[in-house]
């Protein structure tokens, strides 16, 4: 056996050794950038070797002082001896093109995050490689110096997280990669051609994960996807902005980043105007006294968010198809050349299951095509016409009168004859020009105010297809509600098409990550399904988290049936890394109460024991300095990422007032903020979700703000599952009871001990 210390000055060595060649990498490609216009002239082909070599600096610019995170000795089946495989951010080569450094996306490298030392075997392009797992070790390297390493059998155990998980926020998104869990890496390298779901509790990582699996699809199949061809779809900017940083430390760039509006925007363009997609809630939850007020909106916004709401619009679509073509028939002049019945019947002959503009194209292609091999007939069908005509006059009239009436008819078939010059050119094209062409906006208003007419038989309220059209109808000034969207975005889909229009605004997605997607609906998942035209998609929510189950999903099944046939892999993260043990348990007494009705599971908390829950009332006019002495006390606990966390808007408006007055630097946030910069944040419940900080404080858990019911329930355990290390609840007049401690049910673990005894 080497000795501890022998093998820590190996490794520091190999440290040493490789950062020096990491920086002669930077060196040489850095030169080779100055010198690209040396070796080509063409352009196009220095940006594009720039773009790749600047990446490829990036990539190793962040490797700089941490090169790798651990090491593996794996024993090939067949071979002679073990080889140690350092395992990084990137792939690092030295002179001879020897990999000194694997990237942590490599097949091999699964073995780090899923293997037990002992038999192994893992899948390569060259098929499935087995052998022996020998050692795992990972480092803790800081600033190029070696601080230490274990020798660790599994990568998941709750010691060895513990010192990433008590760090904070910044530092936790950093080093996610060398955490990865099994669980977590199953996730990551899923394949791509099989549409993915994954329920996941509050802190258990759902959106690291996500990132991570967009830089392994990325760099395992860099031959088919670029990293434009990537699309999150998040919940606002304000999150956008907080993930923003991590994809690129992953050395992936370019990624297509948006909230679900500004994707529909751009699909629909037609100069809409959204709506705050929280207004409405924002509402709900003012009013949660006024149920029957709540119950009527809600039911409307199910309804349409619904499938069988995008069903009613299909026959509304079939009735546009059927009428699409200009009313009578293909005239040159006033010589009939194809009846409008025939011409219905070709155009929807035309690319079946394409949209009506891509089907006009072809119909348009398929006249040309009709008048280039029937010209001749044509002419001749008018000259016969005209000849038929002459005949008929009346060979009795006076001579100039017949002369007159003669030219008139050889006039009559002159401009017919004209138009069918250069196959019918100028016919085709007046008759297309004759289609009308409104804008989704235009279509979904007129199917709006006739909803009656094709809801017509089916089981629907009265009170809610006259609330829908209401609340489309009385918009002015192309304002539309978030819930209009996926109708908006289908009907675009279904009469202009998605490739051109998405491709002119430079978003092509070939697959779509959705985050927090407990909050989409199923017509919301149909219509990207749609518009990507395959299943290559990642889906990631918590119906725990669902505080927008009215227009949202409250079934994953239901999902994987409708929308993917079934086909989806449906997988579960059931462990959360974020919170101490003490605020899990807070997190899981308040959603317990509900748990019956939403069909969940409760989270199981990592072992990481922390500072107790506080629950504590408070005088009115005494809470703002309590809050403001606490934040203080936190800030010199070296707590960098604070947020407080008001049910509402208006109560965070009030408290950043107050609390702004005692001294304490802070920032409002709105559904209008773009940008995280960490510190003390003031924030409504239901802006929360998919964040996290070091210390949430709740000004008013009081029983008038969190009543006993879904919603409220859903908004209190996700303002409680943001913090990672201390949670302080206050309230002013009597607690809520979704706080009270639920009953604790023995594990399996503890029934088999006590049997055991």
């Amino acid at each position: 056996m080497e000795k501890e210390a022998d093998v820590k000055l190996a490794e520091e060595k190999r440290l040493k050794d490789t950062i020096e060649i990491v920086k002669e990498q930077i060196e040489t490609i850095t030169s080779t950038i100055e010198h690209l216009h040396e070796n080509t002239t063409d352009p196009y082909t220095q940006a594009n070797l720039q773009k790749m070599y600047l990446d490829r600096k990036r990539n190793l610019e962040s490797s700089k002082d941490k090169p790798y995170f651990a090491r593996i000795d794996f024993k090939e089946t067949s071979a002679k001896e073990a080889s140690k495989i350092y395992i990084g951010k990137a792939n690092v080569d030295d002179d001879s093109n020897n990999l000194i450094v694997v990237d942590w996306r490599a097949p091999i490298a699964s073995l780090y995050y899923d293997g037990r030392l002992g038999k192994v075997s893992y899948d390569a392009p060259a098929g499935n490689i087995q052998g022996d797992l020998l050692l795992k070790r990972l480092f803790e390297i800081e600033q190029g110096r070696l601080e230490g390493f274990s020798d660790i059998d599994i990568s998941a155990s709750d010691e060895l997280l513990k010192p990433y998980l008590t760090s904070n926020s910044e530092v936790r998104l950093k080093n996610i990669i060398s955490t990865i869990q099994t669980e977590q890496n199953a996730i990551i390298r899923a394949p791509l051609n099989r549409p993915l779901i994954v329920q996941g509790v509050a802190g258990s990582g759902k959106t690291t994960v996500a990132l991570h699996r967009i830089a392994y699809l990325a760099y395992t199949y860099a031959k088919q996807l670029q990293s434009k061809d990537f699309m999150i779809i998040a919940p606002n900017k304000f999150f956008l902005d907080y993930i923003s940083n991590i994809l690129p430390d992953l050395g992936v760039n370019d990624v297509n980043q948006c909230t679900f509006e500004e994707f529909a925007e751009q699909i629909i363009d037609a100069g809409i105007k959204v709506e705050s997609s929280t207004d409405k809630l924002a509402n709900m939850i003012n009013n949660h006294g006024e149920d029957k007020k709540n119950e009527g909106e809600q039911a409307i916004s199910t309804f349409k968010s619904s499938l069988e709401f995008k069903e009613i619009l299909d026959k509304y679509l079939q009735n546009i198809e059927e009428h699409y073509l200009p009313e009578g028939d293909l005239k040159a002049g006033d010589i009939t050349i194809l009846r409008h019945e025939k011409l219905v019947e070709n155009f929807k002959e035309c690319l079946k299951g394409k949209a009506l503009e891509e089907k006009l194209k072809m119909f348009k292609a398929r006249l040309k095509m009709f008048f280039e091999n029937n010209q001749d007939l044509i002419e001749d069908m008018i000259r016969k016409q005209r000849t038929k005509e002459i005949e008929s006059l009346d060979k009795s009239l006076p001579q100039d009168e017949y002369k007159k009436k003669r030219l008139e008819i050889f006039e009559k078939y002159d401009e017919p004859l004209e138009m069918l010059k250069n196959n019918g050119k100028k016919l085709i094209d007046d008759y297309v020009k004759r289609v009308k062409k409104p804008n989704p906006l235009v279509y979904y208003r007129d199917f709006i105010s006739k909803l009656p007419q094709y809801a017509q038989g089916l089981d629907i309220d009265e009170k809610i297809i006259k609330g829908v059209q209401d609340g489309v109808l009385s918009k002015k000034n192309k304002q539309v509600e978030y819930e209009d969207l996926a109708p908006l975005m289908y009907i675009a889909s279904k009469i202009r098409g998605n490739e051109k229009q998405i491709k002119n605004n430079q978003i092509y997605p070939k697959h779509i990550v959705v985050d927090e997607a407990q909050d989409y609906s199923p017509f919301q998942f149909f219509v990207l399904k749609d518009i990507l035209k395959s299943d290559s998609m990642t889906i990631l929510g918590d119906i725990s988290q669902g505080i927008y189950s009215y227009r949202g999903t409250n079934d994953w099944t239901e999902i994987n049936d409708r929308i993917f046939d079934g086909k989806a892999n449906i997988l579960d993260l059931s462990k959360s890394y974020r919170t101490t043990m003490e605020i899990m348990e807070k997190g899981n007494d308040v959603i317990d109460k509900i748990r019956d009705r939403i069909h969940t599971k409760l989270a199981e908390p990592v072992i990481r024991e922390g500072d107790p829950v506080t629950v504590t009332k408070q005088e009115e006019k005494q809470l703002a300095i309590t809050i403001a002495n606490r934040i203080n006390e936190l800030v010199q606990d070296k707590r960098t990422n604070i947020a407080v966390i008001t049910k509402t808007l208006q109560e965070a408006k009030d408290l950043y007032k107050k609390i702004t007055k005692k001294g304490i630097d802070a920032t409002l946030i709105s559904d209008k903020s773009k940008e995280y910069n960490g510190g003390v944040s003031i924030i409504p419940s239901y802006l929360v979700k998919g964040l996290e900080f070091d210390s949430v404080i709740l000004p008013d858990a009081g029983k008038e703000q969190y009543g006993n019911n879904e919603l409220d329930a859903k908004l209190l355990y996700v303002a409680i599952t943001r913090a990672m290390h201390t949670l302080d609840i206050y309230y002013t007049k009597e607690r809520t009871e979704l706080l009270n401690e639920r009953k604790k049910e023995k594990s399996l673990k503890e029934d088999s001990e006590l049997e055991e005894r």
